[in-house]
């Protein structure tokens, strides 16, 4: 009888310290976010909503001129246009076909040039001031290797494109996440790309929770902080990287906040654009998020 006694005593002991543990290690966790989104600039819980239109259901990527932060340029993965979105007007009041249907998730813009990236690698680019001209239009294919890719960003600070892996070969199995830099031409064309490797080990000594891979959506560069943004609508995080790609930061949200968060975009002001897909509501959404001085 006392050996059972003392046997469930230490079971009642060990199950004690278990809970103990976790609730400090969850507390830990806690902690370490917190203290992340304290130092980040940008409140995700508070932004002024857009409502958008029924073409935008699957908005896929989204950009400024880098001289013009009335306009916002668009694509939806279903067709190929590209379509100008006025926010003081909350319209659209512009779209150019620039190609057939098809899986277009990226664009980014240098104020002369608009790229816009295909799901397969493909970047389309045209002249900014267009004319409607679909002749103006050129495609450079095979640029990458094949995979699926989501994510373009110009960086005015060294003239450059930079692309991210969704799914990439080269990252299976492996705890890195590969990108492609290009840089840009005068004549709108691009150079042969460099690769990079971002270190997804890094994740883990922010959260814990996460995992060693990531599946990216969106890209661009804060030219405010000197900082990379990547967002992953699949996981649910927004991470803030310095010009190396070092992982400074990472925001974890909700699908509450965001139905399913394709595109990011920085004004010339400093204010964080996200675009959402419709999904389950009513409409695509695009969410302002003021700069925090």
């Amino acid at each position: 009888m006392k050996n059972i006694i003392f046997t469930l005593l230490i079971a009642v002991l060990i199950h004690i310290l278990y809970s103990c543990q976790n609730a400090s290690n969850g507390q830990q966790q806690s902690n370490q976010q917190t203290a992340l989104l304290v130092n980040f600039v940008y409140d995700l819980a508070n932004s002024k909503k857009y409502d958008l239109s029924s073409n935008l259901d699957e908005i896929s990527g989204i950009t400024f001129h880098p001289d013009n932060s009335n306009l916002l340029y668009a694509i939806q993965d279903e067709d190929g246009k590209v379509f100008t979105y006025d926010l003081s007007t909350e319209k659209v009041v512009d779209e150019f076909t620039f190609g057939k249907n098809g899986d277009y998730e990226g664009i980014a813009t240098d104020g002369k040039y608009i790229y816009v990236l295909r799901s397969d690698g493909d970047i389309y680019y045209f002249p900014f001031e267009h004319n409607r001209d679909k002749n103006s239009v050129k495609i450079i294919k095979n640029v990458v290797p094949k995979g699926e890719y989501e994510s373009l960003a110009y960086q005015a600070k060294d003239n450059s494109l930079l692309i991210l892996c969704k799914e990439c070969k080269v990252d299976k199995s492996k705890a890195t996440l590969t990108g492609y830099k290009f840089g840009v031409l005068p004549d709108g064309s691009l150079n042969t790309p460099s690769s990079f490797a971002i270190d997804l080990q890094q994740l883990k000594s922010l959260d814990n929770t996460l995992s060693t891979q990531l599946k990216p959506a969106a890209i661009t560069y804060n030219q405010h902080s000197n900082e990379w943004y990547i967002l992953s609508s699949i996981d649910k995080v927004l991470i803030v990287a310095d010009l190396d790609f070092h992982i400074k930061k990472v925001i974890p949200f909700k699908r509450s906040q965001f139905e399913q968060p394709e595109g990011m975009a920085i004004s010339k002001e400093g204010h964080l654009y996200i675009s959402s897909e419709m999904g389950n509501t009513s409409s695509a959404s695009l969410y302002k998020f003021q700069m925090q001085k």
